[in-house]
Parts: C-alpha cells; structure tokens; sequence
C-alpha cells in the first residue's frame, strides 16, 4: 500500500464475484462471508489498483505473453478489466487486458471468480 500512496492517480477497485457452486448449499454459505474469506494462494476480495502501479502476474493466464512471474504496469482501469503495459520478456511493451479468471478452492463448494 505504500507504493500505491507514492503515485498519484486515484485508486480503483476491483472486487471478486464469490459463488457457491452447490446451489443447495447458498444458504450456509452468505456472499458476506465468502467475500471475507482469505484463502493461500488467492487474491484478497477487494483489489485496488492505481494507473501507473506496478503489477506481477501469479497465474498463466496467456501463455506464452502472459505468464506467472510477467511484470506489467498498468495503463489504464475500465470497469472490469484492468488494461497493462508489459515491462520484460520477448513481449515487452505491448498491451494486455487482465481479465477475471475463474478459481476453485479446494473446498468443492466454493467458487472464486477474481
């Protein structure tokens, strides 16, 4: 959070769309509370991000251009998708869009869409 303070664009939030994937079980499980679950390995519920900010890449999300360990910065922030500027590699300097992707906790009843 430090780094974000520094720069000087407002920040911007994306939020995770939590779900159960039994619907049979949506009613032990509030959206309230899978929003508040933080789980190894996954980002947390609410992500800010900031034009400028400095990102790294923990999933694949396009091999080869986008894959675990990419450092990008981003450019610019739509309602969904953030977009980013890659800084190293062989695609270095060209633009990609940073969707959603879907993930399953081990816990088969829960899906997490970041």
């Amino acid at each position: 959070m430090r780094l974000l303070n520094k720069i000087e664009h407002r920040l911007r939030p994306y939020n995770s769309i939590d779900q159960i994937v039994d619907t049979n079980e949506a009613v032990n499980f509030p959206v309230e509370f899978l929003n508040s679950l933080e789980i190894l390995e996954f980002p947390p519920h609410e992500l800010y991000l900031k034009k400028g900010a400095p990102v790294i890449l923990l999933r694949n999300l396009q091999t080869p251009k986008l894959c675990s360990g990419t450092r990008l910065i981003v450019e610019s922030r739509t309602n969904n998708v953030p977009e980013a500027k890659i800084l190293n590699g062989k695609y270095k300097n060209e633009l990609a869009l940073l969707p959603r992707v879907k993930l399953i906790a081990e816990d088969p009843v829960i899906t997490i869409f970041c």
